[in-house]
């Protein structure tokens, strides 16, 4: 297929491309309105051809993911500045759709690694399959951005932003999960990144032996790593 069929289809599917789909979502940078004047966190967005589906279809989980990502408290100003402003605007225009929050909430502790610093806080409870949809379409969408071609094998997925909690084996998982985090942020901090907005979302996409890996940082705390499987 050439380049120039490809670019007439879906980033995702083989239907006809009727828009431009962003990667992040643009929901996650900050309105100018919402910024001091001579900033602007929506510098040459990155977009790729998209059908209705993969699109306009996909609010409702942008919305959602925004949301998730802007409570990690490992995040910087410009995430706690979006939730006190645009998500909060969202909150109270559509109450219903962050009930589900609210009634999973559970006070906690979080002790700093690196000060020792105690801190209250709120753990809530995360629909993961809805985060591993966004995550997986925004690393697809990359991956055509890059090498102008779908990617038709499996994404695998790890993310720093949640824990398991309530399972007799969580301590195990959550051990095994940050210790292969802490590397691979290691291995990825190492290297030139991409992305015009770095307070909001930068990313390296790299070939390796066996296929290719990308790390993505969105608001300058929230990890993620996606091994892309043939």
């Amino acid at each position: 297929m050439s380049a120039k069929r490809r670019s007439k289809t879906c980033y995702m599917c083989e239907n006809k491309a009727t828009s431009k789909e962003h990667v992040p979502p643009q929901c996650l940078f900050p309105e100018a309105k919402d910024l001091p004047p001579v900033v602007n966190l929506r510098k040459n967005l990155i977009t790729v051809p998209s059908c209705d589906e993969h699109n306009n279809n996909r609010s409702k989980d942008d919305e959602y993911f925004r949301f998730c990502l802007s409570l990690n408290i490992a995040n910087n100003d410009t995430a706690f500045s979006h939730f006190a402003s645009k998500i909060t605007r969202a909150m109270k225009l559509n109450p219903k759709t962050f009930e589900m929050f609210i009634r999973t909430k559970k006070p906690v502790i979080v002790v700093d690694n690196k000060s020792g610093e105690a801190s209250n806080t709120y753990m809530i409870k995360i629909n993961t399959s809805r985060i591993q949809r966004s995550l997986d379409l925004i690393a697809r969408a990359l991956y055509f951005k890059h090498y102008r071609h779908k990617f038709e094998g499996k994404c695998i997925i790890l993310y720093d932003f949640a824990l398991y909690h309530g399972g007799a084996d969580d301590a195990k998982k959550n051990a095994f999960l940050q210790n292969a985090l802490k590397q691979m942020k290691e291995y990825f901090d190492k290297m030139v990144h991409a992305g015009n907005n770095p307070d909001v979302f930068k990313y390296v996409l790299q070939e390796v032996d066996n296929g290719h890996v990308l790390g993505m940082r969105f608001y300058g705390g929230s990890n993620v790593f996606v091994a892309f499987v043939s």
